[in-house]
């Protein structure tokens, strides 16, 4: 468990990031001189390496070089990673749900498929229980924001805002923004800008963190019409959505996109009685 730290550098938010990267890029998978695997030529290496699971891929860092180098090369993470997120075999950790548990004491963040196998089948129930106490003091309790390509925001009691990788157990806190009064956040990706964002509203504003800058920034000249206090903001291929009124007309959906930074308002689905 890390105390209260100083914000972190641009390095530590690399390393955090380094095993779930953006999937916009095109990769450039360059071996070591020496063979991955003696028996196989390097690309039929890569194409088996590439299918294991996130948390494998950790373990096997220490095979070798050649190994470590692949697995660690950014043309690969993103390779890995935009496979996973494309094949059914991973379609069940999309979405990620969390528990504390008070018997016990522990924190605990779970996939989908733990739920559904503990219902279903009780043989392979919990195949994918990722324990957080490490970033949590006892007693803790925590909130997800949301999580993004294997990363996960946790916001705690004292509104710390935290980032992890539940495979790889690396972590960072957010150095705090100057208006943390808001109770809606949002966490995502930018593809635009290939960079991970946090997103506050409050008082018809946006604050935003930065990944890539480790920084928060309000938005200038943007008037939004803040999510109600009990709405969730909704992250979907790259634009936040909530549903909100402006206290006049009737509830509509609201959007932010991340990349371009802009707002905008559309109307609800008809109900069955519109007209």
């Amino acid at each position: 468990m890390e105390s209260k730290s100083d914000p972190p550098n641009r390095n530590q938010i690399n390393q955090l990031m380094e095993d779930c990267p953006s999937s916009s890029s095109t990769p450039n998978l360059e071996s070591d001189p020496e063979l991955l695997m003696p028996d196989f030529p390097d690309e039929i290496a890569i194409e088996i390496i590439s299918r294991l699971p996130a948390k494998s891929l950790g373990k096997f860092k220490c095979v070798s070089k050649p190994w470590l180098s692949l697995i660690s090369s950014q043309g690969f993470i993103k390779t890995h990673l935009a496979d996973s997120a494309e094949s059914d075999d991973f379609s069940h950790h999309r979405l990620i749900l969390y528990e504390f548990t008070d018997n016990r004491f522990q924190h605990r963040l779970y996939s989908a498929s733990s739920l559904l196998n503990e219902v279903f089948d009780e043989t392979t129930a919990a195949a994918e229980v990722f324990n957080i106490d490490y970033i949590l003091q006892p007693y803790e309790l925590f909130w997800v924001v949301d999580s993004c390509n294997g990363l996960v925001c946790l916001i705690n009691m004292d509104r710390e805002l935290i980032l992890c990788n539940p495979c790889t157990k690396k972590f960072k806190k957010l150095p705090g923004s100057e208006i943390r009064k808001s109770n809606t956040l949002g966490f995502g990706y930018d593809s635009l800008n290939d960079d991970y964002k946090v997103v506050e509203f409050v008082d018809n504003k946006v604050n935003m963190y930065s990944v890539k800058t480790s920084s928060w920034r309000k938005i200038e000249d943007l008037e939004v019409i803040t999510p109600a206090y009990d709405k969730p903001v909704h992250y979907v291929s790259g634009t936040f959505y909530w549903s909100t009124n402006d206290g006049v007309d009737d509830w509509m959906i609201a959007s932010f996109d991340l990349g371009n930074e802009t707002y905008g308002i559309m109307d609800r689905p008809p109900k069955n009685n519109d007209s």
